[in-house]
This record gives C-alpha cells, sequence and structure tokens, in this order.
C-alpha cells in the first residue's frame, strides 16, 4: 500500500483524535500541562518519526499508524502500572520517593522505544521508481523512515508491505534502535539505576533472564494493550432481529416438531415457500458466533415446550468482581502480575481449591512481582482476598489461604484487569 509523507505532528493529532490518548497519558503520567509538552509529548514524537504510518502486526494494530497507536497504548497502561512494583528490593522509602517520577519516565520511555523492533521485524517499506527501489534499513545513517524518506526520495511518498521472510531481532538490536527515538542527552539527569532498568526493560517479549520490576511493568503494558485491541474487535454481540413471517413460537415448532405450536403461532406458520426455506436455513445454519444459535432458537413465552430460563449470575463471580472495583489499582494489580508470570501453569499446578471453594496457594505465586512477599500477602489481608496462612513441615513451606473469589480471579474465571 502507498503512502503520502505527512509529518509527526499530523500523525500524533490523527491517532490523538480517533483515541483521545494524549490526554489520557498526560493524566496518568501525573504531569502539568507544561511538563509533558516538555518531557512526554517529544518522546512520541520521535517515534511517529520513526514509524509514519506503519502498521504493528497482522494480528493486532495492522492499520495505518498501528505501530504508533500500540506504542502510546502501551505506554499509557505501563504508566497505569508503575506503582511501588517499579522498585528493586532494598530501595528505601526516601530513595524510592526521590526515583519515582523517574522510574515512571523510564517505563513510558521504555514502552515507546520497544516498538521499532516489531515494525522492522513484521514490515518492509521501500521507496522509488520500480526497478529502483529503495528499502528503508534501520542501520541507515538516517534511520528514521521520516527523515530517511526525505533523504533518499523526493517524491514523498513511499510503500509498506508485510515481510514474508522470518527475521530475528534480539533485544540488543531493539536497544540499539532506542537511540534513534531517545534524543541526546535524555537521560543525563537520571540515575544510573533507573537507566539500567529503563534499557533492560525494552522490547520486554525478547528477554532472557532474570527480569526487574520495571521489565514486568512494561511487559504488562504490551500485553494489556494487545489485550484491549482483541476485545475491541470482538466487540459486543448484539443479536439479530427475527427474519419477516417468523415468530419465537414459529421457530420453537421448528426444533421441536413433535411437541404442537401454540395458537398464536398458527398464522406465521403458513409463510408462503421461498420464505419458509430461506427462514428455516437461517434459523439452523451456524454463524461462528456461539452465542447466536442460542438466541436464534430460544423460546420465547416461558410456557412454550422447552423453553429454559437464563443461567443466574454466579454470585462468587460478581462479588470477585465488586471486590476488584474496590480495590487499590496496587492491589488489583497483584492479580494481573501473577497471570502475565512466565511460570504461571507451573504455579497453578501447585493450587489446590478446598470443598468450600478457597484456594491454597505457595508463597512463591506472590514472589517475584517486585515488592516483598509480605507486603502484597498484607495487603491480600486487609481487601479481604486472603484469610490467612499456614506452614507446611515437609517439605517446609508457607501457604496462603484465599477465598472463593480470589480463586475465581487466579483462575481466569474473572478477568484480573479492572479499567
Amino acid at each position: 500500500m502507498e503512502f503520502k509523507v505527512r509529518t509527526p505532528t499530523e500523525l500524533i493529532e490523527s491517532v490523538d483524535e480517533r483515541t483521545g490518548l494524549i490526554d489520557q497519558l498526560n493524566t496518568a503520567a501525573g504531569m502539568k500541562g507544561s511538563q509533558f509538552e516538555d518531557f512526554y509529548k517529544p518522546l512520541i514524537t520521535q517515534l511517529a518519526e520513526y514509524v509514519l504510518e506503519c502498521p504493528l502486526e497482522r494480528d493486532a494494530y495492522a492499520e495505518p499508524c498501528g505501530a504508533l497507536r500500540f506504542g502510546m497504548t502501551s505506554a499509557l497502561f505501563a504508566l497505569r502500572h508503575t506503582t511501588t512494583k517499579v522498585f528493586a528490593n532494598g530501595q528505601g522509602s526516601e530513595r524510592r520517593r526521590q526515583l519515582t517520577e523517574q522510574y515512571k519516565f523510564a517505563a513510558f520511555a521504555a514502552a515507546l522505544a520497544s516498538v521499532p523492533a516489531t515494525v522492522h521485524a513484521r514490515v518492509q517499506v521501500s521507496t522509488g521508481e520500480p526497478g529502483k527501489k529503495l528499502v528503508w534499513n534501520p542501520y541507515h545513517r538516517a534511520p528514521q523512515l521520516y527523515r530517511w524518506l526525505r533523504e533518499v526520495d523526493s517524491r514523498g511518498r513511499y510503500e509498506i508491505a508485510w515481510r514474508t521472510d522470518n527475521v530475528i531481532i534480539t533485544q540488543a538490536n531493539a536497544v540499539a534502535f532506542s537511540a534513534d527515538i531517545f534524543r541526546a542527552g535524555t537521560w543525563v539527569y537520571f540515575d544510573y539505576e533507573v537507566i539500567r532498568d529503563m534499557y533492560d526493560a525494552i522490547a520486554p517479549a525478547k528477554k532472557t533472564g532474570k527480569e526487574s520490576p520495571l521489565w514486568l511493568t512494561v511487559y504488562e503494558g504490551e500485553t494489556l494493550a494487545r489485550e484491549f485491541e482483541r476485545k475491541a474487535a470482538v466487540g459486543p454481540y448484539t443479536p439479530a432481529a427475527m427474519p419477516p413471517g417468523v415468530s419465537s413460537e414459529s421457530v420453537a415448532a421448528i426444533v421441536t416438531p413433535s411437541q404442537p405450536a401454540s395458537p398464536a403461532a398458527a398464522p406465521a406458520a403458513q409463510p408462503n415457500p421461498a420464505t419458509a426455506s430461506e427462514s428455516t436455513a437461517a434459523t439452523t445454519q451456524p454463524s461462528g458466533d456461539p452465542s447466536t444459535p442460542t438466541e436464534a432458537v430460544a423460546p420465547g413465552p416461558a410456557e412454550a415446550p422447552g423453553a429454559t430460563s437464563a443461567p443466574a449470575p454466579n454470585p462468587v463471580h460478581e462479588k470477585a468482581r465488586e471486590m476488584l472495583s474496590k480495590a487499590p489499582p496496587h492491589v488489583a494489580e497483584v492479580f494481573t502480575a501473577i497471570r502475565l508470570k512466565a511460570d504461571y501453569e507451573n504455579l497453578r499446578k501447585t493450587w489446590t481449591v478446598t470443598e468450600e471453594g478457597s484456594m491454597h496457594v505457595t508463597v512463591d505465586t506472590v514472589k517475584g512481582l517486585g515488592r516483598s512477599p509480605g507486603d502484597i500477602v498484607t495487603d491480600l489481608k486487609d481487601h479481604k482476598f486472603c484469610t490467612g496462612h499456614f506452614t507446611m513441615q515437609a517439605p517446609k513451606r508457607t501457604i496462603l489461604v484465599l477465598t472463593p473469589e480470589t480463586a475465581a480471579i487466579l483462575l481466569g474465571e474473572v478477568d484480573a484487569h479492572v479499567q
């Protein structure tokens, strides 16, 4: 697909008109308007200059400007998750107070700087006349797409296509690309530990080895951004209206022919042959939506033959959602962090559910989340997610007793993310 070059400012405004992400990022950053414009906004502009209208990947954010929108969305989720867990263990309260704003900016920056690696692995950009095509290379002296196009082609047009080859981009490559996003001197006043953790968190899905708390924050940001896109793509289910001449009673008669239709259905039971055959096909043909056949064949009146009532809401799930909505963000995010742990499936095998519905989990479940397990357990107890703990002797280990509502959240029966 061919595009005409637009300025980074135009692209940001285009994305913001559809999403309102700039105001959301400003709110999440907790900055005054001028501070956001001076410190945060330039990085968004740099990313827009680098990727222009490139999509991200085939399965998500595949539209023009998709890469830019993904970067802004993942940065937003990362900022919302910059609670105490971005700090490394052993940092005292005074040092945390001093570094809070630095770590927030680092999470934002790492999320944006992770985008170019994915773009180069999934997308190929070219420009020039047929037979004289030039392909965008991240190691050009003007690696930003906007600057590269101005240097190699005065036409102001370029083509974007999905790559057909398997390009492996390592985290080291991703960190190298980030130098083209960050302006010189960006990090001169930052603490060395913050800078180290920031570079370590770039392109988190590609990292191997020990995970830092900031890495987990950026990784959650990317994961939630993709989950947000998946849910938005599915959209809400909207039941279709009955075809002309078809009522719920006539459908019930088709589904259960041994039962006589009610008198009220008699007038609708004699449509013309063409309408009847089309209606029958419409009501029996699978649609791809698991809920569609149920909606199409459900009898109308409660006294109709074969009528079934809708299942009652699960009270445990309802209470779990209520508890999550009332819990502080840093408590609710514990469950998201556990679900995103690399060894989640192995941890899950160690959990046991009692006859009363409560769950016993090892304290390992809340380790490696950027905060001490003791602090996390205290929070869970304070907000009624955990009722206590006990110690097993063989082998010796601490077991947490979680409520049925907490079990539903950890097992994925209730969405752990509350917006």
